[in-house]
């Protein structure tokens, strides 16, 4: 059994979804072989009954929809076939991601209106993120690339 959202293989892995979205996620189970009983027995499981709604589920697909908490559950599914113990297992991760990033403290703008600042000169820039409240990460990944 194969777990795949959006055709990306998820087993044995993770997936990310923004509770603010207002969208579900749905997961789908390619089995194998093709001769072999093509449906799944699903199960979900949180310590917190309260992070989805809206389960949806059918013999190789289940959607679940986040409500407005973080959290994690994780998924199984165990294939249908008589005595079988195949599973697949994947972990959602419902998070709150920010809607938009602010940089703050940039430097001046050129004539083209791209930032620029002269070599040595020191800047610390910072974003509104610290002060967003109920984010799940407030980690930057900072890239400066040297037009020059």
């Amino acid at each position: 059994i194969t777990l795949k959202v959006n055709d990306e293989d998820v087993t044995n892995g993770d997936v990310y979804v923004n509770i603010g979205s207002g969208s579900s996620v749905t997961i789908s189970a390619d089995i194998g072989p093709r001769d072999s009983r093509q449906k799944v027995k699903w199960s979900v499981s949180s310590e917190d009954s309260d992070l989805y709604t809206n389960r949806v589920e059918d013999d190789t697909t289940i959607s679940l929809t986040p409500m407005d908490k973080t959290g994690l559950v994780t998924v199984t599914a165990t294939s249908a076939d008589k005595d079988s113990t195949v599973k697949a297992i994947t972990t959602i991760h419902f998070v709150k991601l920010a809607t938009s990033v602010e940089i703050k403290n940039l430097p001046e703008k050129n004539e083209k209106g791209d930032y620029f600042m002269i070599g040595g000169d020191k800047r610390t820039l910072t974003t509104n993120l610290a002060t967003e409240s109920g984010l799940s990460d407030r980690n930057v990944i900072w890239q400066v690339i040297d037009a020059g």
